[in-house]
């Protein structure tokens, strides 16, 4: 069922599949929506185990308000703790979050913030945006200049989202994950470095990492999709009360 929501400002808008006490809100990627393949399919599964399900789209993505050219992280972590609080407005106390690159990134933050989740999963996160950022001093100082970035060559990113990313200290707030997590990435990332994973499971206290060997930033191949769905949904699902 299409629902919408608030969150400053404006609404997002989101799918909610009630088959269950038990709820997984599944956060996207950059430039991606709640309606690609693995929100669409993870969906299936676990409505077909009797987990509820709700998928939203962030600020500037799909259906939701806001344009892209001024989106921040701090909108995408707000936007999680307002679908939360819509979760438990509809009667769920029981909540897993999944997070997919860019989703990562403020579902980890959120996580942080988050008493009483169930179970964390984290598709290929970015969880060192301060050094992905800075990774090309040139480019961000042709972003500063411009004012924007074209992401994917296309996307027009404000450098708002630059100056957010620079103050975004994801580390720390990995520190306070308490539930269970479940880190995927590809040995393969050619977007995320594998390092920052492997960092990042040293740091939340109950974090499983799984490496995809040879696997993409896309899990382009069929196999290697294949793997990271049964993953992250056979952890969540062992999770759920």
């Amino acid at each position: 069922m299409k629902v919408f929501f608030e969150s400053n400002p404006g609404l997002r808008a989101g799918v909610i599949e009630k088959a269950g006490k038990s709820i997984v809100i599944m956060c996207h990627g950059l430039g991606s929506n709640k309606d690609r393949d693995t929100y669409t399919i993870l969906e299936k599964i676990f409505n077909d185990h009797h987990l509820s399900t709700f998928r939203f789209d962030f600020f500037g993505h799909g259906e939701s308000d806001g344009h892209f050219t001024n989106l921040t992280i701090t909108h995408a972590v707000d936007d999680i703790g307002n679908a939360l609080e819509y979760c438990r407005s509809q009667g769920f106390s029981s909540i897993g979050l999944i997070g997919a690159s860019f989703g990562g990134l403020a579902a980890i933050i959120a996580a942080g913030r988050t008493k009483g989740l169930f179970g964390l999963g984290l598709k290929s996160p970015v969880s060192d945006c301060i050094s992905k950022l800075m990774a090309d001093p040139g480019g961000l100082e042709e972003w500063k200049k411009k004012g924007y970035h074209l992401y994917r060559g296309v996307h027009p990113l404000g450098y708002s989202f630059c100056e957010d990313g620079l103050r975004t200290r994801s580390y720390e707030s990995a520190k306070n994950i308490a539930c269970p997590t479940i880190i995927i990435h590809g040995s393969a990332d050619e977007s995320v470095p594998l390092a920052q994973s492997i960092k990042l499971q040293q740091i939340i206290p109950a974090a499983t990492l799984r490496v995809i060997d040879g696997a993409n930033h896309r899990y382009s191949k069929k196999e290697d999709f294949d793997e990271m769905i049964r993953l992250l949904s056979e952890f969540i699902i062992s999770c759920a009360p």
